[in-house]
Parts: structure tokens; C-alpha cells; sequence
């Protein structure tokens, strides 16, 4: 997803104040809201299809940008021009994105590890991406996982939990 594109486009308008930087953040904010699955997870692509794309993707740090991009959308006074209702749905699916990193870590003989690259986007078991990519641990991908869930201020005991765990 395109959020860096879209913080650029929040700076412009902030600079400018020119109606169709907001309006094309907005478009952009409503796309990644609306691809967020019920699990509370992201496609690596979207519309997903039926490939590997489908599964929720941590891969490349994909869903962590997504939800450190939501989270200052619904805190930052940098998007102060988003409408109220949209700030909130921001904030939303940054604590379902939580939610669903959360149940998505890989227990091991009862122990919680850490996070594979891909899970499936309704069950969030492992998944496997292109043909060379098998449904592994990710260390990579874990790090900056635990490192978003370490930036949560007041954090739950689950998200305690998952990070000492990790």
C-alpha cells in the first residue's frame, strides 16, 4: 500500500491548503480502510485475488506501515484536515490491526514465538507467499512487529504478553 505516497500528500496539503491534495488523501485513507479484512488484517494487494497476494502480509513490513500510517492518522495533528468520523475509523483499524497481530503469533509446543511473513486471511494460520517464499518464521518481519507493539503507549497485557514472548 501506498502510505508513504499518502503522508506526502498530507504534508502538501498542510503546505498548500489545495482541495484536491485532501481530496486525493481521502480517496487513498478510504482504500486502505476499506481493504482492512474482519480479521483485521491487509492483502498484500487489493483487490486481493485468489494468489498469494490474498493473505495477510507482513512481508516487507507491509501491514506495520499500514497501521503506524493509521495510527497517526487518527493522533497526529498533521491530519487535523480529516474529518472527525475518519480520524476514529483510523484509530479503529489500528486496534484491529493489533488485534489481529496478536492472535496471529505462532505458538510453538504452547510457547508464543514470533510471526511468519504471510497468514491467512481468515483462519491466520501460516501461509506461504511466491513459490520460494515457505510459510516460515520471520525474523525480519518480526522485529519491526514487536518494535510497533513496543511503540503502543499504556499497552494492554496481551501486547505485553506477545512482545516478551517474541
Amino acid at each position: 500500500f501506498f502510505v508513504d505516497e499518502l503522508r506526502f500528500l498530507a504534508r502538501a496539503y498542510g503546505a498548500r491548503q489545495e482541495p484536491r491534495y485532501r481530496e486525493a488523501f481521502e480517496r487513498g485513507l478510504a482504500y486502505i480502510l476499506k481493504a482492512q479484512y474482519p480479521t483485521g488484517g491487509w492483502p498484500q494487494l487489493y483487490p486481493p485475488g485468489s494468489q498469494y497476494h490474498r493473505h495477510i502480509t507482513f512481508n516487507d513490513n507491509s501491514m506495520v506501515r499500514i497501521l503506524r500510517f493509521l495510527r497517526d492518522v487518527g493522533t497526529a495533528g498533521t491530519y487535523d484536515f480529516v474529518p472527525k468520523e475518519r480520524r476514529a475509523a483510523a484509530r479503529r483499524a489500528f486496534e484491529r490491526g493489533i488485534e489481529c497481530i496478536l492472535r496471529c503469533q505462532i505458538e510453538v509446543d504452547g510457547v508464543r514465538t514470533a510471526w511468519c511473513a504471510q497468514h491467512d486471511e481468515r483462519d491466520l494460520s501460516p501461509r506461504k507467499g511466491r513459490s520460494y517464499e515457505l510459510a516460515t518464521l520471520s525474523g525480519a518481519e518480526s522485529v519491526e512487529i514487536v518494535r510497533l507493539l513496543m511503540s503502543i503507549e499504556d499497552p494492554g497485557p496481551e501486547v505485553v504478553r506477545a512482545v516478551d514472548a517474541a
